[in-house]
């Protein structure tokens, strides 16, 4: 079981202006920690429906009209955690971008058949597989509730001899404050080891 670099992130779904977080000036003054980091733009050419990225250090930034990625290519708590500050240096300096809603994502693969996985939640694919003529991918996602304003969006999805093992935990408020609070570093660490505690107590999986 491995964490997948591109599913560790922050999203935040707002009315953002992509051309600000675009201004290389802009993001050498207030977001870099270390002002000697080499700050790269990458604009896809192949394909426009994809937003420009932004890199400096470890951490990705793709701007969008109605959302805004953060990445980081380093796959672990603390790079999660290093993508929640900056993005709440973001909110902090954008304080009249409107936030409708927060996500801290994380993601595990696995490249093992997983019997207890397979037990568990594909019971049905042999019986499927019976009567069709095979079973490519299977996708369950589970919506639990967390708290009044917290959703953890699970999901499952199996391919072959992978599963991918993908937590959105959804955060929504009316107070702008508390976006914030939620990219705190224990916020995240909650999120983060809820995810990992369901990795190892229902599912069994050992993290790399």
């Amino acid at each position: 079981m491995e964490p997948i670099n591109e599913y560790f992130s922050i999203i935040i779904l707002g009315a953002w202006n992509p051309q600000i977080l675009l201004n290389q000036q802009w993001i050498a003054q207030h977001l870099l920690e270390n002002k000697q980091e080499q700050i790269t733009f990458a604009v896809p050419v192949n394909n426009s429906a994809l937003p420009p990225r932004i890199s400096f250090g470890d951490i990705l930034i793709f701007p969008e009209m109605a959302k805004l990625t953060i990445q980081t290519s380093v796959p672990s708590l603390q790079g999660l955690q290093k993508s929640a500050k900056t993005a709440q240096k973001i909110m902090g300096l954008l304080e009249h971008t409107p936030i409708y809603s927060l996500g801290v994502n994380v993601g595990f693969l696995s490249n093992d058949t997983i019997e207890s996985v397979a037990d568990m939640v594909f019971s049905d694919t042999d019986r499927l597989e019976k009567i069709t003529s095979g079973v490519v991918g299977i996708e369950i996602l589970r919506s639990i509730p967390l708290d009044a304003t917290r959703m953890l969006n699970f999901k499952l999805a199996k391919n072959g001899g992978q599963t991918i093992f993908d937590f959105n935990f959804n955060h929504q408020s009316v107070e702008r404050d508390r976006y914030i609070n939620y990219l705190e570093d224990e916020a995240v660490k909650y999120d983060y080891d809820l995810a990992i505690q369901i990795l190892k107590d229902v599912y069994e999986c050992e993290i790399q």
